[in-house]
């Protein structure tokens, strides 16, 4: 979503296609072989993902089933035997701590007969970066492969008259809209504040808004959050 930002703003290198053959250490460097080349560096990042490990809870012993590794629930978070939930990483959901206390949420309720709260599927994610990254909902390529037409309102911190004031001016915020409805399916927002920012978004996603009831809406001026109504004014 961000490779572009990534390459020309922030001069990250990306190497795509790239096989780690060898990795070691050097009293204060990393050595690194790869497919294409070898890196001197002073720090390596691992980051390939989670899985749960169910054996430490002996599921075998009550034999639930199981989706692509992770314990299978319903919309209820109730698996396959009737009196146990599951919640959090060991579901097939997303690895957040947000997302899973609205499972566990859901989950109780259920458990105590209310039916008609199924599990929420408009999660935000944030990301605790410089700058920090925040995303709802569909993105443009997510779209694309669902066939549906999309229409992107985009507007940079650097023109917002808070940023200006305080000096953090990296970064933008994104609709991203169904072309022919208007309806607001996805949106991300790359800075200052970025993951309390998403929250709005969030609710736009959630409740189906319209881009046209965001242009509507009257921000607080001068505020961060205006930047997601200066992506839409003019249209």
């Amino acid at each position: 979503m961000y490779k572009d930002y990534m390459i020309s703003k922030l001069n990250i290198k990306i190497y795509e296609n790239t096989t780690l053959n060898n990795v070691t250490l050097n009293r204060d460097k990393v050595k690194i072989n790869t497919n294409k080349q070898k890196f001197n560096t002073e720090m390596l990042l691992v980051a390939t993902g989670r899985i749960p490990k169910l054996e430490l809870l002996k599921i075998d012993n009550i034999n639930l089933k199981l989706k692509n590794k992770f314990i299978e629930i319903d919309e209820y978070n109730q698996t396959s035997e009737a009196n146990i939930y599951a919640i959090g990483d060991i579901t097939d959901n997303m690895q957040l701590a947000h997302s899973a206390s609205s499972q566990g949420i859901y989950a109780a309720e259920h458990s105590c007969g209310v039916n008609n709260n199924k599990n929420e599927t408009v999660i935000p994610a944030v990301i605790f970066t410089i700058p920090e990254i925040g995303y709802v909902g569909l993105t443009e390529k997510q779209a694309k492969n669902q066939g549906i037409e999309c229409k992107i309102y985009k507007y940079y911190f650097k023109n917002l008259s808070k940023s200006i004031i305080t000096g953090d001016t990296l970064g933008f915020a994104k609709w991203i809209v169904e072309k022919n409805t208007n309806q607001i399916i996805g949106a991300s927002v790359v800075g200052k504040n970025a993951t309390d920012l998403i929250s709005e978004a969030t609710i736009a996603v959630r409740e189906e808004l319209t881009i046209n009831e965001i242009k509507k809406t009257v921000h607080a001026h001068p505020t961060l959050s205006e930047i997601w109504y200066e992506a839409v004014k003019h249209i």
